[in-house]
């Protein structure tokens, strides 16, 4: 099954993913998640729709978007220090209240 299977198939050819799973130059050892991509876009060869890297050659190009690999990167560390952040808030005490 596995030997002929067109799925298994396409599963062992990064280079057929689609979108920018397809481009990205981590595919052969990322994998994505095409378990993922199936269950979000019906199609298991499609990007991973939760990966928020943006490969080199689709970061390089020149885009109407605002959204670029240094916003990005901006973002992610923003991100990190709200979550850094949340780990050191203090638990609501009972000081101060008497008791």
């Amino acid at each position: 099954i596995s030997r002929d299977s067109e799925v298994f198939q396409n599963l062992r050819r990064p280079d057929k993913y689609k979108g920018k799973c397809g481009v990205c130059e981590f595919n052969k050892v990322c994998g994505c998640s095409r378990s993922r991509a199936y269950n979000v876009t019906g199609d298991y060869m499609e990007s991973e729709p939760y990966c928020v890297y943006i490969p080199q050659s689709i970061g390089k190009k020149k885009s109407s978007q605002p959204y670029n690999v240094e916003t990005s990167n901006r973002v992610k560390a923003l991100l990190l220090v709200f979550l850094v952040w949340l780990n050191f808030i203090p638990e609501k005490s009972s000081q101060g209240t008497g008791k």
